[in-house]
């Protein structure tokens, strides 16, 4: 995947975040040959963590179930979810990703 400069009008982020879900889907197919339902863009450091660093699956699920992740983009759904998604940090984020 390729990302072009991080200045973008709404719909070029929506075909980065669509090539960044396709990407996504495409290498979870080929590794693990299974089909992808949901995809969910999180900021950094938001992630239910314990006090040794461990990830909290099961917080992660609970939040993942409630749509209370922090997140900045989802699939299936509309992109972006969030107003942050036009910030350059988000879009830094994402092309971090790509």
């Amino acid at each position: 995947l390729g990302c072009r400069s991080l200045r973008h009008s709404g719909a070029e982020v929506y075909v980065i975040l669509h090539e960044v879900f396709s990407a996504i889907r495409k290498a979870i197919s080929l590794q693990h040959e299974l089909q992808v339902s949901s995809i969910v863009l999180i900021k950094p450091g938001s992630i239910p963590k314990t006090s040794s660093g461990k990830i909290q699956r099961y917080a992660c699920r609970i939040n993942f179930l409630n749509s209370s992740l922090n997140s900045i983009a989802h699939w299936p759904g509309q992109f972006p979810i969030s107003h942050d998604i036009k910030s350059d940090s988000s879009l830094e984020t994402i092309s971090a990703l790509v």
